[in-house]
């Protein structure tokens, strides 16, 4: 298992409880807009030695919170209305995991678009995400 990290991602400064339970998470900006990535280990696998689906979405959700994010700044707080993921194939223990996202849209109450872990079969489909609006009461 490599622990080597491909050029250009640097520790992500953006955690909080989850990314420090599974990460280090690394993030990289460029062309294609924020990055993503993970190191798969044992711990984020299932009993089949398969990375659980669960760590896979939860990288899909964050990565496209960041490029709506990006494209939205007027709107910080979004919550994901809608994500889906077809598991057509499995990462494994010290797999590279690289999350992207391209927002195809992006107005005042919805951004949305289509998520990928580019070099893999996993082909996770598309996502909405929506402010946080006044009538939302935090627990």
């Amino acid at each position: 298992m490599s622990a080597e990290v491909p050029a250009g991602f640097e520790p992500s400064e953006r955690t909080g409880p989850f990314f420090d339970l599974i990460g280090p998470v690394y993030t990289k900006t460029g062309e294609r807009g924020i990055l993503l990535g993970l190191r798969a280990r044992a711990e984020h696998c299932n009993a089949r030695g398969f990375v659980h689906g669960a760590v896979l979405a939860a990288l899909l959700d964050v990565v496209c919170g960041r490029n709506c994010r990006a494209r939205a700044p007027s709107n910080p707080n979004l919550l994901t209305v809608s994500l889906t993921v077809d598991y057509v194939a499995a990462a494994r223990d010290g797999d590279w995991l690289e999350a992207s996202a391209t927002v195809t849209r992006a107005g005042r109450r919805l951004a949305a678009g289509p998520l990928s872990y580019p070099g893999t079969k996993i082909r996770p489909q598309n996502t909405a995400r929506k402010p946080l609006g006044a009538s939302h009461q935090s627990r």
